[in-house]
């Protein structure tokens, strides 16, 4: 008995198997590829003084959570036919970078002190001038 001819929507399921279990390979390494890219903006940075080593760290610190954007840009690298996986690492990884930049703006603008439910770098930075001895008004300023 022969057997009849894969389907499109066979193919297309097989090829979809195979492209997220290459992302899920690729993004188990999310924490370290942002994290070599977190130390490289500090080295650079680090010229620029102490205040400024301080705001890398808190924004560093910041870093996490699901990766969606960079898993992003490894689903279209791969399903694309990318197979440069040092190059992949330095996008996906600034793709996060770039990404915890936007959301700090986006607190300052808003005002925000906290996000996913920790301090961010403006709640960080109010608690550090608040416990430096800073009253309310003045930590808040300079947080």
């Amino acid at each position: 008995m022969s057997r009849a001819p894969a389907t499109a929507p066979a193919v297309t399921a097989a090829v979809g198997a195979a492209l997220a279990a290459r992302v899920e390979r690729f993004m188990a390494q999310a924490p370290l590829f942002t994290a070599e890219l977190w130390g490289e903006v500090g080295r650079r940075s680090a010229a620029a003084g102490p205040e400024m080593s301080e705001l890398v760290d808190a924004a560093r610190a910041a870093d996490g959570g699901k990766y969606v954007r960079p898993r992003l840009v490894a689903t279209a690298f791969f399903g694309l036919g990318g197979d440069d996986e040092v190059l992949l690492r330095r996008v996906a990884g600034a793709q996060q970078l770039l990404h915890l930049g936007l959301c700090m703006h986006d607190d300052v603008i808003d005002g925000d002190r906290v996000r996913h439910g920790r301090p961010n770098v403006i709640g960080l930075g109010e608690r550090d001038a608040h416990s430096a001895g800073l009253d309310a008004s003045a930590a808040a300023r300079q947080g």
